[in-house]
């Protein structure tokens, strides 16, 4: 898994997954975004472009791994 550290111009989370390779994941912390934002965008990519993610916070205290699927 990655960290945050690849975050595009202004730390744009649709753009930022756009970008992610198929069957790569990233660790998102939740002081960058909360894990509800990143499911709203995950579902509006999924809805608007076809990309597929799962986003995962079980177990997880202060951080989100998405994995991007399709």
């Amino acid at each position: 898994m990655e960290s945050t550290g690849v975050f595009e111009y202004r730390k744009s989370l649709p753009l930022t997954l756009r970008k992610l390779p198929i069957g790569k994941s990233i660790v998102i912390k939740n002081l960058d975004f909360k894990s509800a934002r990143v499911r709203v965008v995950a579902s509006v990519l999924k809805k608007k472009e076809g990309l597929e993610f799962t986003v995962s916070d079980a177990g997880r205290i202060d951080d989100v791994v998405v994995t991007r699927l399709k």
